[in-house]
């Protein structure tokens, strides 16, 4: 049905992209260095994401003020100099979905391959991290004030200062 509010991404990559610029200090111009994602209703599925940068948030994938599903995609190489190397979870009100999806390779400050921040629900399925860097914390997962789920997922041989599979902090004010 064309008149519904949901987008569909399906079958595609996205690759050498860059959000480096912070034009008027608001900070998220610097985000989602492959897509940016915010105050939406996505589906994507099939992707490719791939070599792609961001300056604060999100290398591969940026997603804030959302409900969206991720599914059978790769999000791999990307990275950013703060949180999220691979995804950026922030400030999701919504239920997220991030199910059957290779995170590799991915660097970033706090969360390498994938970063939470505030997200109510998000739920990783049959999804498998590996090889991602969170130089200070969070190799594989870095989770802040955000509650979740993870089931049947393989994280593994991701590195980090602290935590090298997940790093989680203060879930206690997010329910």
């Amino acid at each position: 049905d064309p008149l519904t509010n949901t987008a569909i991404l399906d079958g595609f990559t996205i690759t050498g992209g860059y959000a480096g610029a912070n034009v008027n200090n608001s900070g998220y111009t610097c985000n989602g260095g492959g897509i940016y994602n915010s105050y939406s209703n996505a589906i994507f599925r099939n992707l490719v994401i791939e070599d792609n940068y961001a300056s604060r948030a999100g290398g591969g994938i940026f997603t804030m003020m959302s409900k969206a599903v991720f599914i059978d995609s790769e999000v791999k190489n990307n990275s950013v100099k703060t949180w999220g190397g691979g995804l950026d979870f922030e400030n999701n009100e919504e239920e997220i979905i991030v199910e059957n999806v290779i995170v590799e390779g991915n660097g970033a400050n706090y969360g390498g391959g994938i970063s939470i921040y505030s997200t109510k629900n998000i739920y990783l399925k049959d999804d498998t991290i590996t090889g991602n860097t969170g130089t200070t914390e969070g190799g594989g997962i870095y989770n802040e004030m955000s509650a979740g789920k993870i089931e049947n997922a393989l994280i593994a041989e991701n590195q980090s200062k602290t935590g090298s599979a997940i790093y989680v902090k203060d879930t206690a004010n997010k329910n």
